[in-house]
């Protein structure tokens, strides 16, 4: 599906004759620092598994970790088909004779002819075996609701990405091919407000894999520590994406890979202290992995081991003992107010920090 969503965007139409059993079979190197870090946010299983295997409910939270650029890509591969399959109306209503509309399956069919699909083709018989569906007549039946009624009853932002695309294709009376159809879904998509929510998870992502490299890092190590910490804290999939880059810092085994654990314990703990308080939950359910830390000794000499090694311990006590922690994040949190509360000017400018419990 990722390749069908490639195609799309980057302008190769799909023909009557095109083969698309391969699609999906593309094979990434397991063993590959991609393919291990995917695999620990549930994008890869792991070696002896595979995808009809995984069950969610049986799995770990940060193996499920949302994948939210595929998720996206899959949802403009969609519509694409369904628009193309389905998307324009005047090629499957036709005027009843009491004024109404009904289903013409045998027009429908014409015009895919006309298309240049030939009744051998595996996509004529999928057109045929669609249009006696009865999904077909239930998503028609709503459409047509939705086009006598004038408006739909939802705002544009909880609007699906096919009821946006084909809304503005039959408004602007713009032709349903494959260029058109390809333009539209890609420009609506981009500038869809889940696109953005899409960019930031991946800037989290991206930036908790730079902190946590072996390479160094060019800029403000505490400054943008602070804004990813921040991040976290608003309701979206950055701290679930953060967290997901820390376990599979934490699995890294290589005896030149000694930083990643390192750092990755140095982010967790950061977390743990400045983070929302979620973050208690995500820990304990990657205890396991900060409790074999405690006994590293798989880097190249004896202070790096023993730099995992104390790391490993300082987060440990912080997971595994509740009231010390909290007391740790309720002084920092007080020390952050009584920072904020001297900077104020007036009388009652501290009067809220003063008043908050803590």
């Amino acid at each position: 599906m990722a390749l069908l969503f490639n195609r799309v965007m980057r302008g190769d139409s799909l023909m009557a004759g095109d083969d698309v059993s391969s699609v999906g079979s593309s094979v990434i190197d397991p063993e590959s620092e991609h393919a291990r870090l995917d695999r620990s946010s549930g994008h890869l299983p792991r070696k002896g598994e595979n995808f009809a295997r995984l069950d969610p409910a049986t799995m770990d939270t940060f193996d499920v970790c949302e994948n939210e650029r595929g998720e996206e890509g899959l949802r403009a591969a969609l519509a694409f088909f369904f628009l193309v399959t389905q998307g324009d109306l005047g090629t499957l209503l036709s005027e009843s004779p009491n004024g109404g509309f009904l289903l013409d399956r045998k027009k429908y069919l014409l015009h895919k002819k006309k298309q240049g699909n030939k009744e051998t083709s595996p996509l004529f018989v999928l057109y045929k075996a669609f249009s006696g569906s009865r999904m077909l007549e239930y998503h028609l039946s709503q459409r047509i609701e939705e086009f006598e009624r004038g408006k739909s009853l939802l705002m544009p932002r909880h609007r699906s990405l096919f009821s946006l695309c084909e809304k503005h294709l039959r408004t602007k009376k713009i032709e349903f091919n494959y260029a058109n159809i390809r333009n539209v879904v890609s420009k609506t998509t981009i500038h869809s407000p889940l696109h953005t929510h899409v960019e930031r998870s991946e800037m989290a992502r991206a930036r908790a894999l730079t902190l946590t490299s072996a390479q160094p890092f060019d800029g403000n190590v505490s400054l943008a520590l602070s804004s990813l910490v921040q991040d976290c804290h608003q309701c979206d999939s950055a701290l679930p994406q953060t967290v997901a880059v820390v376990w599979s810092r934490l699995d890294d085994s290589k005896s030149s890979g000694w930083k990643h654990p390192l750092l990755g314990l140095h982010l967790l703990k950061n977390l743990l202290i400045h983070g929302p308080i979620s973050i208690v939950s995500y820990a304990l359910d990657g205890i396991d992995k900060v409790r074999k830390l405690r006994f590293y000794d798989l880097g190249k000499s004896d202070e790096s081991n023993q730099e995992v090694r104390d790391s490993a311990r300082i987060v440990w006590e912080l997971i595994t003992d509740g009231p010390r922690l909290l007391l740790r994040r309720k002084q920092v949190l007080a020390g952050r107010a009584k920072l904020v509360a001297t900077n104020m000017n007036g009388r009652w400018g501290g009067y809220l920090f003063r008043k908050l419990p803590f």
